[in-house]
């Protein structure tokens, strides 16, 4: 990630000057810090009090790399956010955007702030490569350039019907 942060970082008149910059860190002039962490939860306890954390492509991080980064956040009161396309109905993120909508369908405010960017309002994703890629990823384009979280193609159930046995599982002990 920071490789080139020198070069790229120091074209931007408007950014406070570089003090530090290596291939996992770099440090601002005016004091901020921004380090980059793995992607693997064993390698990143005991860091503490940050003000902001970010997982990118969060729907394919791991439900334990979640777990193992939100106790960061205690004692500093930071940020987490949480950015992707959709994976599937599946994982923390499936998880955290369904609680967002369960929120929003009751009339409630969620806990999370809550941004939808499909691809057909991006100005620079023109309407004819979104027509290319909806005829050749099918149905999954819905998943990739709409915001739509989909069901793995290799399900037996639906992840509604396996909500709905769990959510009446009384009425469903008597077929196991």
């Amino acid at each position: 990630l920071f490789k080139k942060c020198k070069e790229v970082y120091q074209s931007s008149p408007t950014l406070p000057p570089l003090v530090k910059c290596n291939e996992r860190s770099m440090i601002l002039s005016n004091g901020s810090e921004i380090v980059s962490l793995p992607g693997k939860p064993d390698n990143i306890r005991g860091f503490s009090a940050p003000r902001l954390i970010i997982i990118d492509e969060a729907a394919f991080a791991s439900d334990q790399l979640y777990r193992a980064v939100r106790p960061m956040l205690a004692v500093g009161h930071g940020t987490l956010a949480i950015l992707s396309s959709p994976f599937g109905k599946r994982g923390f993120f499936h998880s955290e955007y369904a609680t967002i909508q369960d929120a929003l369908r009751r009339g409630d405010t969620p806990m999370w702030h809550y941004i939808e960017v499909p691809a057909s309002i991006v100005p620079r994703i023109t309407p004819s490569f979104l027509q290319e890629e909806r005829i050749s990823l099918g149905p999954m384009f819905d998943q990739e350039y709409s915001c739509k979280f989909l069901d793995s193609e290799v399900a037996m159930f639906s992840y509604e019907l396996v909500q709905q046995a769990l959510d009446s599982g009384a009425e469903y002990e008597r077929w196991f």
